[in-house]
């Protein structure tokens, strides 16, 4: 497989990245994390009830998104996420990968880099 970039994660990839906590000064356990497209055309939310986000320790979570599972094949681009309070309060967007969304990983190939998605 060759991708066009270190930042692309292919379709069957899994997606695993940490947050940490700034305020409040501990990740608290009913806190969540959306991650969406950049361009919002889809979305999913991480929680510790559904094992997609685990503590670490008092501060930091360990996310894991399945982007086949959680946002289907054809879905594709750069992914984002930000924390969501239980009241509603969301923090700043912080990039993560950009997702390949190819229908097999053995057959996504990406080339020279070129405007818009690259998969």
């Amino acid at each position: 497989m060759h991708l066009g970039s270190a930042d692309d994660l292919p379709v069957d990839g899994r997606l695993v990245f940490f947050v940490r906590s700034r305020e409040p000064a501990n990740f608290p356990r009913d806190e969540k994390v959306e991650v969406a497209a950049a361009d919002g055309s889809f979305r999913t939310v991480l929680a510790l009830a559904d094992g997609s986000l685990m503590l670490e320790d008092a501060k930091t979570a360990l996310g894991v998104v399945e982007p086949l599972l959680r946002f289907g094949s054809s879905a594709f681009g750069p992914l984002r996420a930000r924390a969501l309070s239980p009241d509603g309060v969301t923090g700043d967007w912080l990039p993560l990968e950009r997702w390949c969304g190819c229908p097999d990983s053995r057959s996504c190939i990406a080339h020279a880099p070129r405007p818009g998605p690259a998969c």
